[in-house]
Parts: C-alpha cells; sequence; structure tokens
C-alpha cells in the first residue's frame, strides 16, 4: 500500500454501512444486500472500534493481540478495511 493511501486512511472517517451485525461468542456477523459476512476474532475488534477510534489505535489493539508491532499489523489492517470498503460494508468520508 503506498504511503499516500496509508495517510488517507489515517485522516479518514468510516461509517458501517451493513443492515444487520450480531455479535457471536468473539465473532461478529453482518448483512449487508443479503449476503451474510462473518469476521473471526480479529475482524470482530476491528469491527467493534472501526467507527469509534482512529485507525492507528485499532492497529495497537490488534497488535496487542497478535503480540507484534503495530507497523507489522497495519497493512493487514488496512487491507482488511479496502476489502469491506470494496464490498460496500463501511463507507469512508473525508474528514
Amino acid at each position: 500500500m503506498s504511503q499516500s493511501v496509508r495517510k488517507k486512511l489515517q485522516k479518514t472517517k468510516i461509517k458501517k454501512n451493513v443492515d444487520f451485525e450480531k455479535k457471536l461468542g468473539d465473532k461478529i456477523i453482518v448483512l449487508k444486500d443479503k449476503k451474510i459476512y462473518e469476521f473471526n476474532e480479529e475482524g470482530a475488534t476491528i469491527w467493534k472500534y472501526i467507527d469509534k477510534i482512529p485507525l492507528h489505535q485499532i492497529c495497537k489493539e490488534i497488535a496487542k493481540i497478535r503480540k507484534q508491532k503495530v507497523e507489522e499489523v497495519q497493512k493487514d489492517i488496512e487491507k482488511f478495511l479496502e476489502e469491506l470498503s470494496r464490498l460496500g460494508i463501511i463507507t469512508t468520508l473525508n474528514k
């Protein structure tokens, strides 16, 4: 991911765009346009915070779970968010 895309994500507000969501144990199930998506524990943690705290703080939370450095998890999280955006599950709004 390019540095400019990374900076844009850091300054972007994210809005959930689903029809339904439900926590099941350590997972999250979301419904969007009659399609069901299931997030594992990491995905559920990201989802929990996605519209509440900045991306760098989400990276810190996932880094704690993985016991890795923030820089090591940031690319994975950004790819996950890009995929959610592509699917229409989240909408990014410029600040």
